[in-house]
């Protein structure tokens, strides 16, 4: 094929999808800045610009969450993907993971944690009821997990679980965490 002729493919129009407005958990609006951002040219992920560029992302995360220490990581994917991410990264075979069950994700959560090998507990409440804080502390005291699991924002249900007690107990009991929090961030 010569450089002037073009596969039948790129003969169609640009594509113009519709402008709509996004209300839900997601796909969610994007702003126009980020559309200019994508129309930049496109760097490596171990170029220079890029790793200042992550480094500057990071300290913006920081920033939303409330915290400075640790690593603050971008995953790019749905928070089903980042809920994986971070059961593979705390999870050990046989380890004892304590779940608060109480909706779709946090079913998710438990199987996620099974196919890495844990040992899960789960404390199970009807969908969409949340966990008073006396039972969160008596939970993971009783259990003695090496991580604990729960969903902060369960969007089957619209259960808005506090994550102070459990993560101070889980602190107090010298557990990691593992906080579904994705799906609550940009509403």
């Amino acid at each position: 094929m010569s450089a002037i002729e073009q596969p039948t493919a790129l003969q169609f129009p640009a594509l113009q999808p519709p402008r709509r407005y996004l209300f839900g958990p997601g796909p969610s609006m994007v702003h126009p800045r980020v559309y200019e951002a994508l129309s930049k040219p496109i760097v490596g992920h171990l170029d220079p610009y890029f790793i200042q560029v992550m480094g500057d992302v990071q300290q913006l995360l920081k920033t939303a969450y409330g915290t400075s220490d640790g690593a603050t990581l971008v995953i790019s994917g749905t928070g089903s993907a980042g809920m994986e991410a971070a059961v593979a990264n705390f999870v050990e075979p046989e380890a004892k993971f304590a779940i608060f069950a109480n909706g779709y994700f946090s079913d998710r959560l438990t199987e996620m944690a099974k196919r890495n090998g844990a040992n899960v507990v789960r404390f199970e409440k009807a969908w969409g009821e949340t966990y008073t804080d006396d039972e969160a502390n008596e939970f993971i005291r009783r259990e003695k997990p090496k991580v604990v699991g729960y969903v902060h924002a369960e969007t089957s249900t619209g259960a808005l679980q506090s994550g102070r007690v459990i993560c101070a107990a889980a602190h107090e009991a010298g557990t990691s965490r593992v906080r579904q929090h994705w799906h609550r961030r940009g509403l």
